[in-house]
């Protein structure tokens, strides 16, 4: 009888460490709700994590820094103010 009810603990506590162990760090960014609008500007944004929720000082400076950012969730709106952007390897999936 012990060893039947050590069995099932043991069984018990393998099958809770299967499920936390695939579980645990599995959040995908599109499990997440997107959380935009975003906003570059190239002249008065700064690119650094805590820019891009407002126009202005609040932007970011570039678009690839933008999209970069781990905040910026597909599906988010990012508003890019008027000017010229110098930069390369812009890649924005829209799919």
């Amino acid at each position: 009888m012990t060893r039947t009810i050590a069995w099932k603990f043991f069984a018990a506590v393998m099958a809770t460490l299967m499920i936390v162990a695939l579980g645990a760090g599995v959040v995908t960014r599109s499990h997440v709700q997107a959380a935009g609008p975003w906003y570059i500007d190239g002249t008065n944004g700064t690119d650094n994590n805590t820019q891009g929720t407002g126009t202005g000082i609040y932007a970011f400076k570039t678009i690839n820094y933008a999209i970069a950012d781990v905040r910026v969730l597909a599906g988010d709106t990012v508003n890019v103010a008027a000017g010229t952007y110098i930069e390369s390897n812009i890649l924005v999936d829209s799919g």
